[in-house]
């Protein structure tokens, strides 16, 4: 992959016991994930949803 980007100086990216609702409807709840540093991610959904891609 090309890019000029550099990787996070502190390590991983973390995110512990997440919740989020969007027009009163959960989309996420009590989430936890690690993002390890240096990987690419990506989150996909059904068809028709929108895909998040972590870099």
């Amino acid at each position: 992959m090309k890019g000029e980007r550099q990787a996070p100086a502190a390590g991983d990216i973390r995110f512990e016991h997440v919740s989020f609702a969007y027009q009163d409807k959960k989309a996420l709840q009590d989430v936890s994930i690690v993002f390890p540093r240096n990987t690419l991610t990506a989150l996909f959904g059904a068809s028709g949803v929108e895909t998040v891609l972590y870099e």
